[in-house]
């Protein structure tokens, strides 16, 4: 880092000391920072100045930013990889459980994603069922509303864990566990060669038609 202008503050949001660098390095063997060619002037509760001094190097060892802390400040959770977000929420595991929500729930959606494709399989497995054209169609219809309605929940349920309404493991997991089931029951009233009434579209059209 070069050319640093660093503000320390208290719990009360006051500023306590100022750090101006022409460059710092950390040390992560001793996670300690050294500032090169630094001027540091500490301030009063009301903001005067108490003393100030000027040193061409500076060891502090009472800070626990890092590099990585530092570099990920502005990372957004959807850009980042599984390691990455385990690395974010392992170095930064102090910050408020609200902005940490974001990056679990994103690593919890990445572990539920594999079994979406699974939960995908049952739903198609059971719409690819069919037993004539009129059961085709309504395969088709509900295949439609099915994928925009699992599109809809499982943003639904990202939105409420990114903003910590509910736990990161109910956003990511929730949306896979209700289509799942919907697969399943699906699967089953096929495999006993029925269909359920809600995929009944057609039909209940010819019986309200007459």
């Amino acid at each position: 880092f070069v050319t640093l202008h660093i503000v320390q503050q208290d719990a009360n949001d006051n500023i306590v000391a100022n750090y101006i660098a022409t460059s710092a390095l950390y040390h992560p063997e001793t996670k300690v920072w050294e500032l090169q060619f630094v001027k540091v002037v500490h301030y009063d509760e009301t903001g005067n100045v108490t003393d100030s001094s000027i040193s061409d190097s500076l060891m502090i060892k009472d800070w626990r930013e890092t590099p990585f802390r530092l570099a990920s400040a502005n990372l957004r959770a959807e850009y980042l990889s599984v390691p990455e977000l385990r690395d974010y929420l392992d170095y930064n595991s102090d910050f408020p459980p609200t902005l940490l929500a974001p990056f679990a729930t994103h690593l919890q959606y990445r572990l539920a994603l594999p079994w979406t494709c699974l939960v995908i399989a049952f739903i198609a497995t059971a719409l690819g069922i069919g037993y004539s054209r009129r059961g085709i169609l309504s395969s088709v219809a509900a295949a439609i509303i099915i994928v925009f309605s699992m599109n809809f929940v499982t943003h639904l349920f990202l939105a409420l864990g990114e903003g910590a309404r509910i736990p990161d493991w109910a956003a990511a997991w929730t949306p896979n566990v209700l289509f799942g089931a919907l697969g399943l029951v699906l699967l089953y009233y096929r495999a006993t060669n029925r269909e359920p009434p809600s995929l009944n579209l057609f039909g209940e059209g010819r019986i309200f038609a007459r």
